[in-house]
């Protein structure tokens, strides 16, 4: 299911905390900004979220 998306990827990134996706976007990055201190738009970073249900990625 996330084989294309994280083909190429040096380092994956999980959040294990439920995931607002109402954020849309902007909130993500700054999630990754402000929580993880890392670089939203690297090429070597996948970052994967989910919803409180744990039915969306």
């Amino acid at each position: 299911m996330l084989g294309g998306f994280t083909q190429g990827a040096e380092h994956i990134y999980i959040a294990c905390n439920s995931t607002d996706f109402r954020k849309q976007i902007d909130g993500l990055v700054a999630i990754v900004n402000l929580q993880l201190k890392l670089d939203p738009f690297s090429d070597r970073c996948a970052f994967i979220f989910c919803n409180k249900r744990k039915n969306s990625y």
